[in-house]
């Protein structure tokens, strides 16, 4: 399946003789990646070596063609794109894209192939919030803290002790706040908040 991105810049430059700095953007035109329009950053979201100001308007990037699951359930945290979908080696997953160094797992939340199946993402804060599935819990409330990437996606709380999943659906947050649907196991399926 394929992952693509859209450019949201448009170039309307003709072609202009060399001069040092054609747009006066502060770059000599032999460093500038956009050496036609301004571009005083130098701001290139797709790493493709165009500045943003000079990709043309159908600019279509493709982000990745290796998903054996279609990628879904976009959200945008801090910038960066989460999604779910799988291949083959790690199953359905949490991936990411960052303009800055493409497309990633970010965590294999059921390790080896075996599915994890983030969904139904929330943000709050620096947090995305998912009901996801390990081996130890079944599926429950899971977390990545953006702040901390290095830890993965880790159990917010077994709402449903043991195996027994609590289902977490309809997440949303709402300033500080994550509410959701989930099942406790004693008291059926009901309204959350963490």
């Amino acid at each position: 399946m394929l992952l693509i991105a859209v450019g949201m810049g448009c170039s309307t430059s003709a072609h202009v003789e060399n001069v040092d700095d054609v747009d006066e953007d502060g770059f000599d035109e032999s460093l500038d990646n956009c050496p036609l329009d301004a571009n005083p950053d130098q701001a290139d979201w797709n790493g493709d070596g165009v500045g943003d100001a000079c990709e043309p308007c159908d600019a279509v990037t493709m982000l990745s063609d290796g998903f054996a699951e279609d990628p879904n359930q976009f959200t945008v945290l801090n910038n960066v794109l989460y999604f779910y979908a799988g291949d083959e080696l790690h199953g359905d997953e949490l991936f990411a894209y960052d303009p800055v160094i493409g497309v990633y797992l970010v965590a294999d939340i059921n390790p080896g192939p075996a599915d994890g199946s983030p969904a139904y993402f929330a943000t709050v804060g620096n947090k995305l919030f998912m009901g996801a599935i390990t081996p130890e819990y079944g599926k429950e409330l899971m977390v990545f803290d953006s702040t901390q990437p290095e830890l993965g996606v880790t159990l917010v709380a077994d709402l449903y002790p043991g195996l027994d999943s609590s289902l977490p659906i309809n997440l949303f947050g709402v300033q500080d706040r994550l509410y959701l649907l989930a099942d406790d196991g004693i008291h059926g399926r009901r309204s959350l908040d963490a």
